[in-house]
C-alpha cells in the first residue's frame, strides 16, 4: 500500500488582530507615531519629528495563531535598515511560541541614534515577522 499526506498552506495562519497601539512619550514635542494594521498580514508603522538622541516612538501589535489545525507557530524577524547611521530599530515579542488559539504582542522601537544638524534624514525599514509552523 501507500499513503501521500499533501501540503497545505491552508493549516496554517498567523494574523495581526485588533488595532496596534502606539506611543511618543519616549520624543520630544513634535514627533509623529502613527501604526495600523493594512490586512491579516501587512502592519506598518509612520514616524516622524524625533529631534533629539535617544528621542524613541513605539508602536505594538497583537499577533495571534488561527491556524485550524493544532499547530505550534515559532514567531521571529528580521530588520532591513536604510538609515543605521541615524535611526535604531528594535522588536520584542511578548512570547516567541504560540499555540494553536494563543495570541502575544510584538513592540516595535525606532530610535533617534545620532544629532541631524544639517540635513533632514530619513530610512526605510521593514520589520519581517515569520511564523514558523512547529511539529
Amino acid at each position: 500500500g501507500q499513503a501521500t499526506g499533501v501540503s497545505d498552506d491552508e493549516n496554517f495562519d498567523v494574523n495581526f488582530i485588533g488595532t496596534p497601539s502606539f506611543s511618543k512619550t519616549g520624543a520630544s514635542a513634535g514627533a509623529t507615531v502613527t501604526a495600523a494594521i493594512n490586512d491579516v498580514h501587512d502592519a506598518t508603522i509612520q514616524v516622524g519629528g524625533l529631534k533629539k538622541v535617544d528621542d524613541y516612538v513605539t508602536a505594538t501589535y497583537d499577533i495571534k495563531n488561527v491556524s485550524p489545525e493544532d499547530i505550534t507557530a515559532l514567531l521571529s524577524a528580521s530588520i532591513s535598515n536604510s538609515n543605521e547611521t541615524y535611526f535604531d530599530v528594535e522588536y520584542v515579542f511578548g512570547q516567541t511560541s504560540l499555540a494553536k488559539d494563543a495570541q502575544t504582542t510584538v513592540t516595535i522601537t525606532v530610535t533617534l541614534i545620532k544629532p541631524v544638524v544639517t540635513t533632514d534624514q530619513n530610512a526605510t525599514i521593514d520589520v519581517t515577522i515569520t511564523a514558523t509552523p512547529q511539529g
